[in-house]
């Protein structure tokens, strides 16, 4: 996967003028690392589904590609998301293993213990506050495709060293007929699948950000995420959601 650096002389957008565009608050990040191929996944999809409808919570589903050698292949996995997983697995002490829960890049457990993601949850609504203030701008158009621009500003004074500015376009919700593996003959609902996953920037932080992207792949939305080099901590977000807004 291939990083792009930013040169920040540009100035920033005025954020006055984005004020009805979503932007950074209170809310956390929610990944949850599942395949079709594992028969223990459905309550955790099922969760997350849950987890999506929240206006404070960004909910993403990465399918791992590392079931697709069990009896079935899952067409939405894909070796990056097994890595970010197994990226998570080292900085957390724990093997790689599904379903997983991450919350907020912070705590791990099963995703599927509706217990253990509640409490996670609420922790991280109650003590996390963003370092950084993400805009978006509306896309041009409903649908696929159309540019959208993205000012991101950190308030407090200093940097934070290097973040990776991530961008992931999903599909609101799938339905799919599994053939083979352990869930073979069912009907399985997805949502929030992630269908395009890549880097938009380096950034530390010490300047605004100001650049413009091309809508990615999924028919549900997407969301801007700020992350510290690697897995680290999560440094601020954004989402837009396909008919969410006016």
């Amino acid at each position: 996967m291939r990083f792009v650096r930013i040169d920040l002389a540009a100035a920033v957008l005025a954020l006055g003028c984005a004020a009805a565009a979503p932007a950074s608050a209170e809310m956390a990040l929610v990944e949850l690392f599942t395949s079709q191929g594992c028969s223990a996944c459905p309550p955790a999809d099922a969760l997350l589904a849950e987890l999506s409808e929240k206006e404070d919570v960004i909910a993403l589903a990465f399918h791992v590609d590392y079931w697709d050698a069990f009896g079935w292949s899952d067409p939405f996995a894909s070796p990056d998301f097994s890595r970010r997983q197994e990226d998570y697995g080292r900085r957390f002490g724990v093997r790689r293993y599904t379903p997983q829960m991450i919350v907020n890049a912070s705590a791990e457990m099963v995703g599927h213990e509706r217990r253990a993601v509640g409490k996670a949850l609420r922790t991280a609504l109650r003590d996390w506050r963003p370092a950084v203030r993400v805009v978006l701008s509306p896309p041009e158009e409903e649908g696929a495709g159309g540019r959208v621009s993205l000012t991101a500003l950190a308030p407090s004074s200093g940097s934070f060293g290097e973040a990776t500015v991530w961008l992931a376009g999903y599909d609101a919700s799938n339905e799919v007929l599994v053939a083979g593996g352990q869930n073979a003959d069912r009907r399985l609902s997805y949502c929030n699948t992630v269908r395009e996953w890549r880097p938009l920037a380096v950034w530390s932080g010490e300047a605004p950000l100001s650049l413009e992207f091309e809508r990615p792949m999924g028919d549900g939305g997407f969301a801007v995420i700020v992350q510290e080099e690697g897995v680290g901590r999560i440094l601020g977000a954004a989402q837009w959601r396909e008919g969410a807004h006016p």
